[in-house]
């Protein structure tokens, strides 16, 4: 199965999430703010998929990726925003990050199967 990342600052998501994906047979490593994040992703360079939020505390999700894609010169992860932003311009400036999916709050089990199911394939057969 896959290595997730998930970077969200509430804890019941960060819980929903890692339940989910673990009870689906994932390894999931959890981070609380883009900073932690940030520094987790860099460790972890075998990760399959980041899972991450728009808006915590410090650093945002998307700062958080262009700080990653800096410092290891792309994006080598694909990544899934989980977000309650609906903004056009973010999800626009999100693909300069190397996101490939923008999922919006409040989501199901089985959505975040679905994305995840397919990104990991899609990672797979890269």
């Amino acid at each position: 199965m896959a290595k997730i990342m998930i970077i969200d600052d509430a804890s019941s998501v960060r819980s929903l999430l890692q339940k989910t994906l673990a009870t689906a047979g994932h390894t999931v490593i959890e981070a609380e703010t883009g900073n932690e994040g940030c520094d987790k992703i860099l460790k972890n360079k075998d990760i399959d998929l980041i899972i991450t939020d728009y808006n915590m505390p410090g650093m945002d999700g998307l700062a958080m990726l262009a700080k990653v894609k800096e410092t290891l010169g792309k994006q080598p992860f694909p990544v899934v925003v989980l977000t309650t932003e609906t903004d056009e311009r973010l999800k626009a400036a999100s693909r300069d990050v190397g996101v490939i999916g923008w999922v919006n709050k409040p989501v199901t089990q089985e959505t975040i199967l679905s994305v995840v199911k397919k990104l990991v394939s899609m990672k797979k057969a890269a």
